[in-house]
């Protein structure tokens, strides 16, 4: 989200009552938050209409817009109300601020199920499609979470505590997530890899693909068409991006909208000169996870590639995959990049190995070396996986679908890699509507950085462009001046609570803890 971020919640009189409940909410995640009660009793959207430039005059980040009860029930033609809520829309983002709609409650007339508020929210909802703003759809939500919505109400239309915490449910949905990551498989999903490690999860005679097509006009176009005045991460993985067709290409066409931002996950193989001198890196809107192959190449080409980036306002999160082979290497290789001030993020190893399937293969000796050089996270949901989901993953709440979001190089719009789900539409043909709400995920979790950041209940904050970093701090893995801090270095993984905490199998292995890492 912005920050600092200013917050104006206009509306009517219901927008009035829950302000002060909302502000208290948001405030206790980001304190850089200012809220300002913007509800008026009694009006419409012929009124919000009039005062809509006073609202500009606050400056804000967001506006929350909250009308159409009093529409509806004054008889307001909905031609007028859609008129007035595009007009409304249109003049706050011309100023370049954040819009999020929100749908109305129920009303507790017509056995709470009025036939003229269903349209008129149907309405909100297809006029933030045809505009491309976010959506908290309050309405679905109460009819979620209360078996007779009448319990939300204190009187016909107005909420009670529970309903007005409902809205605020809602309203910290979608009011904090400012980025949509798009995972862009522009060079194809078996991209190109000049690399051949015997752990990748495809092997490297099927990552062969150079699929980018059309020209970058097309595109762009294409994403501003679907996503409006949204702001974009455009995540560039699958095989080695930089060797990619296109990719010098696709970097000029996200650097040419203030609102983009880019990031990849890189080998650093390739010669970095062209790439420091690109608009995007000079503009600090381009993000590199560099993944360390010891098969591949040294720690010292290695180091000297990450320094290049570093001096060029880059600052590289390093990616390590525990290969069975490689976890005797690790803490060389991890005192090097501690000694050179990189974070390092360790990965479980997922894929076939002398006939074992990893990570469930892993002995308890090395899963619990692997946690201790890990976030929070990365070991509940990737290193534990297969235990993850055999207690049943499926049906958990994701904002894969809304704000996480896989873009194929034909231009389908799926959920996200590890679960593609229903194709969302095309942002070629301009054909694709994303989920409003959070969905339930419909798969095995399979665990990648921005899949597992999007489940509701790990309760984490947006990834920023850094995302790997982001992830990883909020976790317990960061940098902090010189030094990088693991907040698992020396957790006791033998105890039964932690051990659950985690997701680690049955059964222990006692090790007596070192206050340096240890030989396995």
């Amino acid at each position: 989200m912005e920050n600092p971020c200013k917050i104006v919640c206009f509306g009517d009189s219901i927008t009035k009552a829950w302000v002060h409940r909302f502000e208290k909410t948001i405030s206790s995640e980001y304190p850089n938050v200012d809220v300002i009660n913007e509800g008026a009793v009694s009006d419409t959207t012929n009124q919000a209409v009039q005062r809509v430039r006073r609202i500009i005059d606050y400056k804000p980040d967001v506006v929350i817009v909250g009308f159409g009860m009093n529409d509806w029930r004054k008889n307001i033609e909905r031609v007028t109300f859609i008129s007035n809520l595009g007009e409304i829309i249109d003049i706050l983002q011309e100023n370049k601020i954040r819009v999020v709609l929100t749908t109305m409650n129920p009303d507790n007339t017509h056995n709470c199920i009025s036939p003229k508020l269903i349209q008129y929210n149907q309405d909100i909802k297809d006029i933030a499609y045809e505009k491309r703003v976010r959506i908290a759809d309050v309405y679905s939500l109460w009819l979620k979470d209360l078996s007779r919505v009448s319990k939300g109400l204190y009187d016909e239309i107005h909420p009670n505590d529970i309903g007005n915490g409902i809205i605020v449910k809602s309203l910290m949905q979608i009011v904090p997530r400012r980025n949509t990551i798009l995972i862009w498989q522009f060079n194809g999903e078996h991209a190109f890899c000049n690399y051949s490690c015997s752990y990748c999860y495809v092997s490297s005679d099927t990552n062969v693909e150079h699929r980018y097509a059309g020209n970058p006009e097309i595109w762009h176009k294409a994403f501003k068409d679907t996503f409006g005045n949204q702001k974009l991460i455009f995540y560039l993985s699958f095989g080695e991006p930089m060797a990619g067709k296109g990719f010098y290409e696709v970097l000029s066409m996200i650097a040419s909208e203030s609102l983009w931002e880019g990031c990849m996950t890189s080998n650093l193989s390739l010669p970095l000169e062209r790439l420091i001198k690109t608009e995007i890196v000079k503009s600090g809107r381009f993000h590199v996870n560099a993944s360390f192959h010891p098969t591949q190449t040294t720690i010292d080409g290695f180091l000297q590639k990450l320094h290049i980036l570093r001096d060029n306002g880059i600052e590289c999160p390093v990616i390590y995959v525990m290969h069975p082979e490689q976890l005797d290497a690790f803490e060389s290789f991890w005192e090097q990049f501690s000694k050179h001030q990189f974070l390092v993020h360790v990965r479980r190893f997922r894929g076939r190995y002398r006939g074992k399937w990893y990570p469930r293969a892993y002995s308890d000796v090395q899963r619990q070396f692997i946690a201790r050089y890990c976030d929070d996270a990365t070991i509940k949901y990737m290193l534990n996986e297969f235990e993850l989901n055999d207690i049943g993953f499926k049906g958990k709440l994701t904002y894969a679908g809304m704000f996480y979001l896989l873009v194929t190089c034909e231009g389908d719009v799926y959920m996200c890699p590890d679960y593609k789900g229903p194709c969302l539409g095309n942002v070629l043909k301009n054909t694709v509507r994303l989920y409003t709400e959070p969905q339930p995920y419909g798969g095995l979790i399979e665990g990648t950085v921005g899949g597992i950041a999007s489940f509701l209940e790990l309760n984490y904050k947006e990834l920023e462009g850094d995302h790997v970093a982001f992830f990883a701090e909020q976790g317990g893995v960061y940098k902090e001046g010189e030094k990088v801090f693991y907040k698992n270095l020396h957790t006791d993984f033998n105890n039964k609570e932690i051990r659950k905490q985690y997701g680690f199998p049955d059964g222990l292995t006692k090790l007596k803890l070192r206050l340096r890492p240890f030989k396995l």
